[in-house]
């Protein structure tokens, strides 16, 4: 929730749609994702939950994007998984006042 909460308005100041965002969750059913981000859901959604990703995810996302990205990619994710553990392990809350993690643009 920490991470959907600093996130959102990144992704919106980057032109993402509310139904886009909204689709992420269940990406594998949404028509809203283009080849090249299903490939990239796939493969962070099954590094998240645990790293193990099948021969053939890892084939149709690496098709898709550059040996570089695919380090920047897994640095990235993992470096938000172990962020998420440590905001949960130290208990940090949610900000309730109402202000945006990110001003600026994408």
């Amino acid at each position: 929730d920490y991470e959907i909460n600093q996130h959102i308005p990144m992704i919106k100041a980057c032109g993402y749609s509310d139904a886009k965002v909204a689709a992420v969750t269940s990406w594998p059913n949404s028509r809203l994702f283009d080849e090249r981000e299903r490939a990239l859901l796939g493969f962070v959604d099954q590094m998240v939950r645990g790293g193990d990703v099948d021969d053939a995810t890892f084939a149709d996302f690496s098709a898709k994007f550059t040996p570089e990205e695919i380090v920047e990619i897994a640095a990235t994710v993992s470096n938000y998984v172990s962020t998420g553990l440590y905001v949960k392990a130290i208990r940090l809350e949610l900000e309730k006042d109402g202000r945006q993690a990110f001003m600026g643009k994408c």
